[in-house]
């Protein structure tokens, strides 16, 4: 079961305003908390995440924690 998300901007679940996530040359800053609260809300074998150009991919986790990308090939 995978499950997409728009990670260009979310709804603050304690603030209720609409927050963006910051990029940086080394990471995604916020992507962390993203991600856990999406593992809060429904566990999931994999999440969705589009890129602001539109593509999609695949995020993952191993059994030792690692996670990996697939770029998702639209149909």
């Amino acid at each position: 079961m995978s499950k997409e998300i728009q990670i260009r901007s979310w709804v603050n679940p304690y603030t209720q305003e609409l927050e963006f996530i910051q990029t940086h040359v080394d990471a995604i800053i916020g992507l962390d908390e993203k991600i856990e609260e999406e593992i809060n809300k429904n566990e999931t074998d994999a999440i969705i995440l589009r890129s602001p150009e539109g593509q999609k991919f695949m995020l993952t986790v191993d059994n030792g924690g690692e996670l990996s990308t697939v770029k998702v090939e639209e149909e």
